[in-house]
């Protein structure tokens, strides 16, 4: 006998404020999920995107935050991934050696218009990420809380 998978419920995430700039920028996001090599709904078609939680990381950064993003199909289970974001004003846009084909789009956080990028593409948030995984790292989010291993 074999088991299937159960299907996971689409979950309607809670009204948290902080995440509303993500909200608003999910179709941004989702454009950026379905160019990623790693997006395996390629052949699928997205009724849905919502933005469950931004965990800023490092914890203290106002730079930096990992997007747990939830797409939903018409069909099938929904999937969930994890997407490393950096934000960054105009002005610091000028000198972080970002390349274009990283760029997400822009959110409005604290009535500050910032571009949004690819966090893989940041070499500090690198270095970062992997100092942290060596420490084994805790990071909490507006709902939830990640470890790195």
């Amino acid at each position: 006998m074999v088991n299937e998978p159960k299907q996971r419920q689409q979950v309607t995430p809670p009204d948290v404020p902080a995440l509303e700039p993500w909200r608003q920028a999910s179709p941004a996001i989702l454009a950026f999920i379905r160019k990623r090599r790693w997006f395996r709904g390629k052949a699928r078609n997205p009724l849905s995107v919502a933005v469950l939680d931004a965990v800023p990381f490092p914890q203290d950064s106002s730079r930096a935050s990992l997007l747990i993003v939830e797409i939903g199909y018409a069909a099938g289970k929904t999937e969930l991934y994890a997407v490393p974001v950096v934000a960054i004003t105009k002005e610091e846009q000028a000198d972080c050696g970002l390349p274009a084909d990283a760029a997400i789009g822009m959110v409005e956080i604290e009535q500050k218009t910032l571009f949004v990028f690819d966090a893989m593409s940041d070499a500090a948030f690198c270095r970062e990420l992997l100092k942290a995984v060596g420490r084994s790292q805790s990071f909490s989010g507006a709902l939830g809380r990640i470890t790195t291993m």
